[in-house]
């Protein structure tokens, strides 16, 4: 798809919606996207009042309010997108104060997977003094659950006694998930329209790394949208990094 066939839809407003900067900030992010998954198919990318109306509707009430009368800025839905329309929607009002890009979450995940690595490797090496005077400790993925706060393991959903190494990339990516800037939002959502154009529910290596890990997502599609964002944000996530090497092979060989 030519980049040129998208339509974005904005109306720019300084104090309460998206400003000029931003506005140019996502459509610059969708057309790198776009270039690099020329078979995506995407029509339109908007905010949300472009969504509900025409621009001659345009008033005070209606750029913060949608046709059922519910306030936009009390919205749960940052952004999304809708395979009918082959469209992406962006909340305006909740994103109008948002950053476009930090590296305070990839340094948060930076953090916590090196402490997770140096905790590993201290295990290890119990175990192999242990084992020099003939004793048998558990596991690492046994013990790890002590060594992480019970309160962060419940905020996810997560057992500490059933928690493995594959969780912890999980738990990083549900920590990118809750950093919200614009750039992480327009990655999940274009991870959705890649998602869908390339079919990717249908490969089998995708489906076997979502069965591995399904406990942690809502479906597959949350899956792979979440696992393309935590790669475009880092590279310290070993699931995402390998979801998102299977894209580049699938779209390499259907472009």
């Amino acid at each position: 798809m030519e980049t040129k066939e998208i339509q974005f839809e904005f109306i720019e407003n300084d104090s309460i919606g998206l400003n000029k900067e931003q506005i140019e900030y996502i459509k610059n992010l969708i057309m790198y996207y776009v270039d690099k998954y020329p078979l995506v198919e995407l029509n339109i990318v908007c905010d949300y009042f472009s969504w509900d109306y025409m621009e001659s509707e345009l008033n005070e009430y209606t750029f913060t309010h949608n046709k059922d009368g519910e306030e936009y800025a009390k919205y749960k839905a940052l952004a999304q997108y809708n395979d009918d329309d082959k469209l992406i929607g962006l909340n305006h009002i909740r994103l109008c104060k948002m950053e476009l890009d930090s590296n305070q979450i990839v340094n948060w995940v930076n953090r916590d997977k090196k402490k997770f690595e140096q905790l590993k490797q201290k295990y290890e090496t119990t175990c192999q003094q242990a084992k020099a005077v003939g004793l048998d400790l558990p596991s690492f993925n046994a013990v790890l659950g002590h060594s992480i706060s019970s309160d962060e393991l419940k905020s996810h959903e997560i057992e500490a006694k059933k928690i493995t190494e594959e969780d912890m990339d999980i738990m990083l990516i549900r920590l990118m998930e809750e950093y919200c800037t614009i750039k992480r939002l327009v990655a999940h959502e274009f991870g959705h329209a890649i998602a869908y154009s390339y079919h990717l529910e249908e490969d089998v290596i995708i489906k076997s790394l979502y069965e591995k890990y399904k406990h942690g997502f809502e479906d597959m599609q949350e899956f792979i949208a979440e696992c393309f964002m935590a790669s475009e944000l880092t590279n310290e996530v070993t699931l995402s990094n390998n979801v998102k090497k299977r894209i580049n092979e699938i779209a390499e060989v259907k472009n």
